[in-house]
C-alpha cells in the first residue's frame, strides 16, 4: 500500500495458490480392482474402481489494483480486479477393467 499524499492511496496485490491432488491407490492405477472373498475374509488386488482414473488439480491468480481519494468528508474509491481460476477434474469410474468379485461359495 502507498500513501502518496494525505489524501490519494493505492494497493497493488498479487496472489497464486495450486493445488494437486494425486489421489494415491495401494494397487497399480492400471489394473482393475478384484475382490476375492474366502468365506469371511476378502482379498483385494489392484486399484479400487474409484481410482482408476480419478484427478483433480486447480490453480488460481488474483490480481488487484485499488486507490482511494478522500474529497472532502467522501472517500472515493476506484480499481481493478481480476481472479482466474483453472481446473482439470477427471473421474472415471471403472475405467482400467472395472471391478471383479470372486466368491468361494464351496463351503
Amino acid at each position: 500500500q502507498s500513501q502518496w499524499t494525505d489524501a490519494f492511496s493505492t494497493e497493488v496485490f498479487y496472489n497464486t495458490n495450486e493445488m494437486i491432488d494425486s489421489q494415491v491407490t495401494v494397487g497399480p492405477k492400471d489394473f482393475g480392482d478384484h475382490q476375492i472373498s474366502l468365506g469371511n475374509n476378502v482379498v483385494y488386488l489392484g486399484a479400487d474402481d474409484s481410482r482408476q482414473a480419478n484427478r483433480l488439480n486447480w490453480d488460481s491468480t488474483l490480481y488487484k489494483f485499488t486507490g482511494q481519494y478522500l474529497a472532502g468528508d467522501h472517500i472515493l474509491t476506484f480499481g481493478y480486479e481480476r481472479d482466474e481460476l483453472n481446473v482439470f477434474n477427471q473421474f472415471v469410474q471403472q475405467s482400467n477393467g472395472g471391478e471383479w468379485d470372486y466368491f468361494d461359495d464351496s463351503g
